[in-house]
Protein backbone atom coordinates (compact mmCIF):
# COMPACT_ATOMS: atom_id res chain seq x y z
CA UNK A 1 0.00 0.00 0.00
CA UNK A 2 1.16 3.48 -0.93
CA UNK A 3 1.71 5.98 1.66
CA UNK A 4 -1.28 8.17 -0.11
CA UNK A 5 -3.28 5.12 0.18
CA UNK A 6 -2.48 4.66 4.13
CA UNK A 7 -3.30 8.20 4.69
CA UNK A 8 -6.29 7.76 3.07
CA UNK A 9 -7.09 4.83 4.66
CA UNK A 10 -6.94 6.20 7.88
CA UNK A 11 -8.37 9.39 7.71
CA UNK A 12 -11.61 7.30 6.25
CA UNK A 13 -11.60 5.35 9.26
CA UNK A 14 -11.38 8.53 11.73
CA UNK A 15 -13.54 10.91 9.94
CA UNK A 16 -16.05 9.24 7.75
CA UNK A 17 -17.35 10.96 4.65
CA UNK A 18 -20.66 11.91 6.53
CA UNK A 19 -18.81 13.52 8.75
CA UNK A 20 -20.01 17.66 7.84
CA UNK A 21 -18.34 19.15 10.62
CA UNK A 22 -15.28 17.87 10.33
CA UNK A 23 -15.42 19.08 6.91
CA UNK A 24 -16.86 22.58 7.88
CA UNK A 25 -13.77 22.42 10.40
CA UNK A 26 -11.57 21.47 7.61
CA UNK A 27 -13.22 24.50 5.63
CA UNK A 28 -12.53 27.09 8.30
CA UNK A 29 -8.70 25.64 8.57
CA UNK A 30 -8.35 26.32 4.97
CA UNK A 31 -9.50 29.78 4.27
CA UNK A 32 -6.91 30.95 7.45
CA UNK A 33 -3.98 28.10 6.20
CA UNK A 34 -4.74 26.92 2.00
CA UNK A 35 -2.31 24.23 2.76
CA UNK A 36 -4.98 22.17 4.98
CA UNK A 37 -7.29 22.36 1.77
CA UNK A 38 -4.86 19.22 0.99
CA UNK A 39 -7.05 17.70 3.46
CA UNK A 40 -10.33 17.72 1.97
CA UNK A 41 -8.33 16.98 -1.22
CA UNK A 42 -7.60 13.03 -0.06
CA UNK A 43 -10.99 13.17 1.49
CA UNK A 44 -12.46 13.22 -1.87
CA UNK A 45 -10.45 13.08 -4.78
CA UNK A 46 -11.11 9.28 -5.67
CA UNK A 47 -14.83 10.05 -5.28
CA UNK A 48 -14.72 13.23 -7.47
CA UNK A 49 -12.45 11.48 -9.83
CA UNK A 50 -14.94 8.63 -10.28
CA UNK A 51 -17.79 10.68 -11.09
CA UNK A 52 -15.70 12.89 -13.51
CA UNK A 53 -14.24 9.52 -15.11
CA UNK A 54 -18.16 7.87 -14.99
CA UNK A 55 -19.48 11.10 -16.98
CA UNK A 56 -16.29 11.60 -19.42
CA UNK A 57 -15.09 8.49 -20.42
CA UNK A 58 -11.44 9.22 -20.43
CA UNK A 59 -8.69 8.58 -17.84
CA UNK A 60 -7.04 11.50 -18.69
CA UNK A 61 -9.66 13.87 -19.01
CA UNK A 62 -10.72 12.77 -15.89
CA UNK A 63 -7.99 13.57 -13.80
CA UNK A 64 -7.84 17.09 -15.76
CA UNK A 65 -11.50 17.97 -15.00
CA UNK A 66 -10.94 16.68 -11.23
CA UNK A 67 -7.72 18.06 -11.21
CA UNK A 68 -9.92 21.83 -11.85
CA UNK A 69 -12.66 20.90 -9.38
CA UNK A 70 -10.32 21.41 -6.82
CA UNK A 71 -8.36 23.97 -8.02
CA UNK A 72 -11.79 26.13 -8.44
CA UNK A 73 -12.98 24.55 -4.98
CA UNK A 74 -10.30 26.51 -3.08
CA UNK A 75 -10.58 29.37 -5.33
CA UNK A 76 -14.48 29.68 -4.50
CA UNK A 77 -13.71 28.75 -0.78
CA UNK A 78 -14.95 31.74 0.90
CA UNK A 79 -18.26 31.61 -1.03
CA UNK A 80 -18.81 28.32 0.40
CA UNK A 81 -21.82 28.74 2.28
CA UNK A 82 -22.40 26.25 5.00
CA UNK A 83 -25.86 27.85 6.48
CA UNK A 84 -27.88 27.29 3.56
CA UNK A 85 -30.48 24.43 3.62
CA UNK A 86 -28.81 20.75 2.95
CA UNK A 87 -25.81 22.55 2.17
CA UNK A 88 -22.87 20.18 2.73
CA UNK A 89 -19.01 20.44 1.68
CA UNK A 90 -19.77 17.16 -0.66
CA UNK A 91 -22.62 18.27 -2.15
CA UNK A 92 -20.79 21.79 -3.08
CA UNK A 93 -18.23 20.38 -4.53
CA UNK A 94 -20.19 17.97 -6.62
CA UNK A 95 -21.81 20.97 -7.92
CA UNK A 96 -18.62 21.87 -8.98
CA UNK A 97 -18.02 18.92 -10.80
CA UNK A 98 -20.97 18.66 -12.36
CA UNK A 99 -20.63 21.90 -13.49
CA UNK A 100 -16.94 21.52 -15.06
CA UNK A 101 -17.97 18.06 -16.27
CA UNK A 102 -20.58 19.38 -18.29
CA UNK A 103 -18.81 22.11 -20.14
CA UNK A 104 -16.31 19.33 -21.16
CA UNK A 105 -15.61 18.27 -24.58
CA UNK A 106 -15.67 14.86 -24.63
CA UNK A 107 -18.73 14.80 -22.56
CA UNK A 108 -20.76 17.35 -24.98
CA UNK A 109 -19.69 15.09 -27.74
CA UNK A 110 -20.71 11.94 -25.92
CA UNK A 111 -23.66 12.77 -23.68
CA UNK A 112 -24.15 9.58 -22.71
CA UNK A 113 -22.29 6.30 -20.98
CA UNK A 114 -18.52 6.07 -21.61
CA UNK A 115 -16.65 2.60 -22.30
CA UNK A 116 -15.26 1.99 -18.70
CA UNK A 117 -13.10 -0.56 -18.40
CA UNK A 118 -12.19 -0.92 -14.67
CA UNK A 119 -12.56 -4.18 -14.37
CA UNK A 120 -10.22 -5.03 -17.08
CA UNK A 121 -7.33 -2.44 -15.83
CA UNK A 122 -6.97 -3.29 -12.23
CA UNK A 123 -7.39 -7.25 -12.21
CA UNK A 124 -7.49 -8.91 -9.21
CA UNK A 125 -4.45 -10.68 -9.05
CA UNK A 126 -5.42 -13.39 -7.32
CA UNK A 127 -8.17 -14.00 -8.88
CA UNK A 128 -8.59 -17.30 -11.37
CA UNK A 129 -9.35 -16.77 -15.46
CA UNK A 130 -12.58 -17.63 -14.68
CA UNK A 131 -13.47 -15.34 -11.61
CA UNK A 132 -12.09 -12.59 -14.27
CA UNK A 133 -14.37 -13.40 -16.73
CA UNK A 134 -16.96 -13.36 -14.77
CA UNK A 135 -16.67 -9.73 -12.99
CA UNK A 136 -15.72 -8.65 -16.68
CA UNK A 137 -19.79 -9.96 -17.58
CA UNK A 138 -21.19 -8.66 -14.54
CA UNK A 139 -19.13 -5.25 -15.32
CA UNK A 140 -20.31 -5.23 -18.76
CA UNK A 141 -23.51 -5.83 -17.65
CA UNK A 142 -23.72 -2.83 -15.07
CA UNK A 143 -22.36 -0.61 -17.54
CA UNK A 144 -25.60 -1.51 -20.15
CA UNK A 145 -28.07 -0.93 -17.73
CA UNK A 146 -26.76 2.37 -16.87
CA UNK A 147 -26.22 3.48 -20.48
CA UNK A 148 -29.89 2.45 -21.11
CA UNK A 149 -31.43 4.98 -18.51
CA UNK A 150 -31.99 8.37 -19.11
CA UNK A 151 -29.41 10.85 -18.71
CA UNK A 152 -30.84 12.46 -15.58
CA UNK A 153 -31.72 9.18 -14.02
CA UNK A 154 -28.11 8.23 -14.90
CA UNK A 155 -26.55 11.21 -13.42
CA UNK A 156 -28.81 11.14 -9.95
CA UNK A 157 -27.52 7.42 -9.57
CA UNK A 158 -23.97 7.91 -10.33
CA UNK A 159 -24.21 10.49 -6.98
CA UNK A 160 -26.00 8.20 -5.17
CA UNK A 161 -23.40 5.61 -5.74
CA UNK A 162 -20.92 8.33 -5.38
CA UNK A 163 -22.19 8.34 -1.61
CA UNK A 164 -24.00 11.20 -1.33
CA UNK A 165 -27.78 11.64 0.33
CA UNK A 166 -31.07 12.95 -1.16
CA UNK A 167 -30.68 15.88 0.51
CA UNK A 168 -27.17 16.64 -1.04
CA UNK A 169 -27.79 15.27 -4.53
CA UNK A 170 -30.88 17.51 -4.40
CA UNK A 171 -28.75 20.54 -3.86
CA UNK A 172 -26.31 19.46 -6.72
CA UNK A 173 -29.13 18.85 -8.89
CA UNK A 174 -31.28 21.60 -7.77
CA UNK A 175 -34.07 19.17 -6.59
CA UNK A 176 -36.20 18.92 -3.37
CA UNK A 177 -35.15 16.20 -1.59
CA UNK A 178 -38.77 14.99 -2.15
CA UNK A 179 -37.85 14.97 -5.53
CA UNK A 180 -34.82 13.32 -5.86
CA UNK A 181 -36.23 10.39 -3.95
CA UNK A 182 -39.06 9.85 -5.88
CA UNK A 183 -36.60 9.65 -8.98
CA UNK A 184 -34.63 7.33 -6.95
CA UNK A 185 -37.57 4.89 -6.79
CA UNK A 186 -38.25 5.45 -10.48
CA UNK A 187 -34.92 4.77 -11.24
CA UNK A 188 -34.65 1.26 -9.03
CA UNK A 189 -37.75 0.14 -10.56
CA UNK A 190 -36.59 0.86 -14.00
CA UNK A 191 -33.25 -0.84 -12.98
CA UNK A 192 -35.31 -3.85 -11.86
CA UNK A 193 -37.00 -4.26 -14.91
CA UNK A 194 -34.35 -4.20 -17.13
CA UNK A 195 -32.40 -6.69 -15.07
CA UNK A 196 -35.44 -9.16 -15.13
CA UNK A 197 -36.07 -8.31 -18.59
CA UNK A 198 -32.27 -9.32 -18.97
CA UNK A 199 -32.45 -12.26 -17.07
CA UNK A 200 -35.56 -13.79 -19.19
CA UNK A 201 -33.69 -12.68 -23.10
CA UNK A 202 -31.04 -14.82 -21.59
CA UNK A 203 -33.01 -17.64 -20.49
CA UNK A 204 -34.75 -17.61 -23.79
CA UNK A 205 -31.08 -17.76 -25.66
CA UNK A 206 -29.95 -20.12 -23.42
CA UNK A 207 -32.93 -22.04 -22.89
Amino acid sequence: MTQRASSQSKMDTAYPAQDGDFDLALVRRSLEDPSAFALLFERYWDAIFGFCYLRVGDWHEAEDVASQVFVNALSSLPRFRADEPNQTFRAWLFGIARNLVGSSWRYRQRHAAAPIELASEFPDANATPVELLLAQEQHERLLSLLEALPDDQRELLELRLAGLSAAEIGKVLGKSEEAVRKAQSRTVIGLRAAVAAQDAETGETHG
